[in-house]
């Protein structure tokens, strides 16, 4: 999988990365770093329920840098 960065989902539509937080912020109530957090995290619970992946492989394969950064 690879990172999502906020810079380019920013230039996609066309604004700097300081507006498209600011209107992301307005509209959801989160920084889109958070709901990215949430979405991956729901996702390897998802995985972890339905699975027999290891924490560590599913923190990989979601883009953590190792398996102590999911659980924090």
């Amino acid at each position: 999988i690879r990172p999502v960065r906020i810079r380019e989902i920013a230039e996609a539509v066309g604004w700097s990365e300081s507006h498209f937080k600011a209107v992301f912020r307005a509209e959801t109530g989160q920084t889109p770093h958070d709901y990215l957090l949430r979405r991956k995290i729901r996702r390897a619970r998802q995985m972890l329920a339905t699975g027999n992946e290891t924490v560590t492989s599913l923190a990989l394969a979601l883009g953590f840098s190792n398996d102590p950064a999911l659980s924090s």
